[in-house]
């Protein structure tokens, strides 16, 4: 059975893409899905669509906020020439 494997591109080359990269994406968009859809009442005569438009704006910020964290941490990681936060992958 032949292995599908995604590609990304490194230059002239294509590498294959990191799996951990991908089982972090699988999470993400299901902890999404579960944060917009947990408690929600399916039945009719309820503002769903109201309700899931105030979910989806509290998502969209805390997204927002997060990329900016990382971000700036890793900006800050390559302006001070310090990998603190790398400290558990050289075995210190």
């Amino acid at each position: 059975m032949a292995e599908v494997t995604l590609l990304r591109r490194s230059g002239r080359r294509l590498v294959p893409l990191d799996r951990r990269l991908l089982v972090l994406a699988g999470l993400l968009i299901g902890a999404a899905a579960g944060f917009i859809s947990w408690g929600l009442p399916w039945s009719d005569g309820v503002p769903s669509a109201y309700i899931l438009q105030l979910r989806a704006t509290k998502l969209a910020g805390l997204i927002c906020v997060g990329t900016a964290i990382g971000l700036a941490t890793v900006l800050f990681q390559t302006l001070s020439n310090n990998r603190i936060l790398d400290a558990f992958d050289h075995g210190i």
